[in-house]
């Protein structure tokens, strides 16, 4: 028994990890054929090298003759380098002769491997649409193509969102201040899965035809109106990358294909990568609808009628046809924040030259509220704002959070237990108070969030955190230098309490309010 300790388990004689033994199959699979003959090549010159120089010439012209013969032996053409005389060494012969049956072995099977297995199965157009659907909801889509004349079945999909942030990994210390804990900040990638339409499954697909695959959006991923719409977030995962250097990495959308292939009775998996953050050239989406292709029905068994290219639409695969966002000739704005003190809001728009329109308290179920976006307060902006400290005079190098809504997904809710609540205020706007409130909140975006009003005619509109000031909230709070202006927070709950609804919010333990004046520039 003392023998077997002198024998680890996992001795080299033992199956290794998984990914050793499918190392040379996928390594043939992404290596391109062009590359993969080079190789074959290298391994016929280096193999007639090694021969020669066992043949143990006496001269360089002799070696250099030998190395010719035995590469020409290797491709079958040894007729044309005719040997002199025979080979000094008997083993020799025997030798090639094995080497010559590998290599060819080789060549046909990676021939035989690169005609059965492609190198991608499925082509994505190049970018994903962001589209309103039939209900006038938003929604991604992806279109997609089988580039085989395999049949592929049993079709299901899967996408994931991919995008670099910031974990702060200090312990937690009660005892101590946030600002006065040593900072630790690790960056990770978050993967959030996407929920996809019911229509995701594909029972079979067959040569070139278009496939499209749509993810539903929530309210509150796709801000702004007209030529200034932008998607924001994907089913409220943010797709904007978080760092503390400028080298923050990017986010990507991340489809997963399986299936199977009855004529190789094989499974597959195969994927794509979206770039959502970025410049806008580099972002794989565009808002916009797809041309419909008139795929000809097939007479034969496991094939569409015609050839692809001859289908109408088939050349306009990748491109794209406008699609207008619903319009109303009524909006309304939702506030739940300073917007509720409609005395300070009829003011500020007066000073416009403008008037507020009417209004009414609402409430609206499955968001929470909290105080999670920021300004960054030792930038001084034209024609906006910044703090002082009202005791000291001092301008705080600090990041002065505001509040903001977000959308509590049903699965973040426990069983029997309601889901949150906001009140606010719903009131008329047009399109010149609508610009004014734009410039005013810089810090959000305006997101459609009209199908939290089941029978309201309109559109309505939430100002909600703007990936900018959620990345300099969540920055300033692992550095410990984000505070709540405490004139802010009074101003907002004595409004509430003037309008008697409810006010709750969520508000981290590592806040910490700050007496601060406000200074307009």
């Amino acid at each position: 028994m003392a023998l077997l300790h002198l024998f680890p388990r996992s001795h080299p004689f033992k199956r290794g990890h998984p990914f050793k033994r499918k190392r040379v199959t996928a390594l043939a699979a992404r290596t391109p054929v062009w590359l993969l003959l080079l190789i074959f090549v290298g391994l016929i010159i280096v193999s007639a090298a090694m021969l020669a120089a066992l043949e143990g010439p006496p001269n360089p012209h002799a070696f250099l003759r030998d190395w010719v013969y035995f590469a020409g032996f290797f491709v079958g053409a040894e007729e044309l380098f005719e040997r002199a005389d025979p080979l000094r060494i008997w083993w020799v012969p025997i030798l090639a002769g094995v080497i010559r049956m590998l290599l060819h072995a080789v060549l046909l099977g990676v021939v035989v491997f690169k005609l059965l297995v492609p190198q991608k199965l499925f082509v994505f157009r190049k970018r994903f649409f962001v589209r309103p659907n039939a209900k006038g909801e938003w929604e991604l889509l992806i279109r997609l193509y089988n580039a085989t004349a395999a049949e592929l079945v049993d079709l299901s999909f899967e996408a994931f969102v991919r995008t670099p942030t910031l974990a702060d990994a200090r312990p937690p210390d009660p005892s101590t201040p946030a600002r006065h804990q040593s900072l630790k900040v690790v960056p990770f990638v978050s993967n959030a899965s996407v929920v996809l339409d019911a229509k995701k499954d594909w029972p079979i697909s067959i040569k070139h035809v278009p496939y499209s695959l749509p993810v539903p959006l929530e309210p509150g991923d796709v801000c702004g109106s007209g030529p200034n719409v932008f998607l924001r977030r994907i089913q409220g995962h943010s797709i904007t990358p978080m760092g503390m250097t400028a080298d923050k990495g990017e986010a990507f959308l991340v489809v997963i294909a399986r299936g199977r292939v009855p004529s190789l009775g094989s499974e597959f998996i195969d994927t794509h990568w979206f770039q959502l953050s970025g410049e806008e050239r580099a972002r794989d989406y565009e808002f916009g609808d797809f041309h419909d292709v008139m795929v000809q029905p097939g007479s034969k068994p496991r094939q569409a009628g015609g050839r692809s290219k001859d289908w109408d639409g088939w050349n306009a695969f990748d491109e794209a046809r406008p699609v207008n966002a619903p319009k109303s000739t009524r909006q309304m704005i939702f506030g739940y924040g300073s917007l509720v003190d409609v005395g300070r809001l009829s003011e500020f728009l007066n000073e416009h030259g403008l008037a507020l329109g009417d209004y009414r308290y609402v409430t609206i179920q499955g968001w929470r509220r909290s105080w999670s976006v920021a300004m960054d307060n030792r930038e001084i902006i034209p024609d906006y704002k910044y703090y002082i400290d009202r005791t000291t005079g001092a301008h705080p190098g600090v990041y002065v959070a505001f509040l903001n809504i977000e959308r509590v997904r049903k699965t973040g809710t426990p069983a029997g237990v309601p889901p949150p609540e906001v009140a606010g205020v719903l009131f008329d706007i047009d399109e010149a108070v609508l610009a004014v409130l734009d410039e005013r909140e810089r810090n959000y975006c305006r997101c459609d969030i009209t199908d939290q009003f089941p029978g309201i005619e309109g559109r309505v509109w939430a100002y909600l955190g703007s990936p900018e000031a959620e990345e300099r909230y969540r920055i300033g709070l692992m550095e410990g230098s984000v505070v709540i202006d405490a004139a802010y927070k009074t101003a907002v709950e004595g409004a509430y309490r003037n309008a008697n609804i409810a006010y709750t919010v969520d508000q981290d333990p590592r806040l910490r309010e700050m007496d601060l004046q406000r200074i307009d520039t």
